[in-house]
């Protein structure tokens, strides 16, 4: 199919090849267990929203790294007193959803704001650049 590029990728997980189209580097099969984990994880929360990344391990036999990787991709949705957290990958403080605290994410939006307030460059559209002779037209 024209404009539908698809590569082989060996599974980051199970080494297996596929046809990677994009996102996580995993073949269908592990991507679909990956799924599951994240299924067992969020109900088990939903019962015991105090639980720890240790007790949701033991209890349900997916990895912390997974877990922590489920917060930090922001699909655990976490309670802000939830002992489930990741450090923030800019201050490093705990957060308990994404890479990024939200102290962090308001200080990375005031500072992108105070940028966008800087005088904006000239429009280069306004006055075109003339090289050369000009006609007295």
């Amino acid at each position: 199919m024209e404009g539908f590029n698809m590569e082989l990728k060996s599974c980051r997980k199970c080494k297996a090849l596929f046809q990677y189209s994009g996102g996580k580097i995993l073949c269908i099969t592990c991507r679909a267990d990956e799924e599951d984990s994240f299924l067992i994880v969020k109900d088990f929360l939903r019962e015991n929203p105090s639980a720890s990344l240790e007790m949701v391990n033991s209890e349900t036999s997916v990895p912390i790294k997974l877990i922590k990787e489920f917060i930090r991709d922001g699909r655990l949705e976490v309670s802000n007193r939830s002992p489930l957290a990741v450090d923030c990958e800019r201050c490093g403080k705990k957060t308990t959803s994404g890479r990024i605290c939200p102290a962090c994410k308001n200080q990375i939006a005031r500072e992108l704001n105070s940028v966008g307030k800087i005088s904006p460059a000239p429009n280069k559209a306004e006055e075109p650049e003339y090289k050369g002779m000009r006609s007295k037209r």
